[in-house]
Protein backbone atom coordinates (compact mmCIF):
# COMPACT_ATOMS: atom_id res chain seq x y z
CA UNK A 1 0.00 0.00 0.00
CA UNK A 2 1.45 3.10 -1.26
CA UNK A 3 2.40 5.37 2.22
CA UNK A 4 -0.46 8.30 2.24
CA UNK A 5 -3.16 5.30 1.98
CA UNK A 6 -1.38 3.87 4.38
CA UNK A 7 -1.56 5.99 6.96
CA UNK A 8 -5.24 7.02 6.87
CA UNK A 9 -5.91 2.77 6.93
CA UNK A 10 -3.45 3.00 10.18
CA UNK A 11 -4.95 5.77 11.75
CA UNK A 12 -8.76 5.64 10.63
CA UNK A 13 -10.79 5.18 13.63
CA UNK A 14 -13.15 3.09 12.33
CA UNK A 15 -12.29 -0.64 11.78
CA UNK A 16 -11.13 -1.65 8.19
CA UNK A 17 -10.81 -4.64 6.96
CA UNK A 18 -9.75 -6.02 3.44
CA UNK A 19 -10.58 -9.42 2.17
CA UNK A 20 -9.56 -11.12 -1.28
CA UNK A 21 -11.98 -12.71 -3.15
CA UNK A 22 -12.07 -15.88 -1.71
CA UNK A 23 -12.76 -14.13 1.51
CA UNK A 24 -8.93 -13.96 3.92
CA UNK A 25 -8.54 -10.81 5.48
CA UNK A 26 -5.35 -9.10 3.99
CA UNK A 27 -5.61 -5.94 5.79
CA UNK A 28 -7.03 -5.51 9.46
CA UNK A 29 -6.75 -1.66 10.27
CA UNK A 30 -6.04 -1.00 14.24
CA UNK A 31 -9.75 -0.03 14.58
CA UNK A 32 -11.07 -2.98 13.58
CA UNK A 33 -8.18 -4.62 15.99
CA UNK A 34 -10.06 -2.41 18.73
CA UNK A 35 -13.53 -3.52 17.82
CA UNK A 36 -13.27 -7.32 17.15
CA UNK A 37 -10.71 -7.20 20.40
CA UNK A 38 -7.83 -9.23 17.66
CA UNK A 39 -4.18 -8.02 16.22
CA UNK A 40 -3.97 -8.33 12.78
CA UNK A 41 -1.06 -11.16 12.88
CA UNK A 42 -4.09 -13.47 14.45
CA UNK A 43 -6.59 -12.84 11.51
CA UNK A 44 -3.92 -12.28 8.85
CA UNK A 45 -5.17 -14.83 6.37
CA UNK A 46 -7.79 -16.35 7.87
CA UNK A 47 -11.51 -16.25 6.26
CA UNK A 48 -12.93 -13.08 7.23
CA UNK A 49 -16.01 -15.28 8.78
CA UNK A 50 -14.16 -16.01 11.80
CA UNK A 51 -15.10 -12.40 12.87
CA UNK A 52 -19.38 -13.26 12.15
CA UNK A 53 -21.58 -14.42 14.81
CA UNK A 54 -23.84 -17.28 13.69
CA UNK A 55 -25.64 -17.77 11.49
CA UNK A 56 -23.63 -15.67 9.00
CA UNK A 57 -20.22 -17.94 9.89
CA UNK A 58 -22.06 -20.17 7.92
CA UNK A 59 -23.28 -19.44 5.32
CA UNK A 60 -20.15 -16.75 4.38
CA UNK A 61 -18.42 -19.21 1.88
CA UNK A 62 -21.99 -19.12 0.07
CA UNK A 63 -22.46 -15.79 -0.05
CA UNK A 64 -18.94 -15.20 -1.37
CA UNK A 65 -19.57 -18.08 -3.98
CA UNK A 66 -22.71 -16.47 -5.21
Amino acid sequence: MEPVLQSIFDSAVDGIIVIDARGLIKAFNPGAERLFGYVAAEVLDENVKVLMPSPDFERHDQYISS
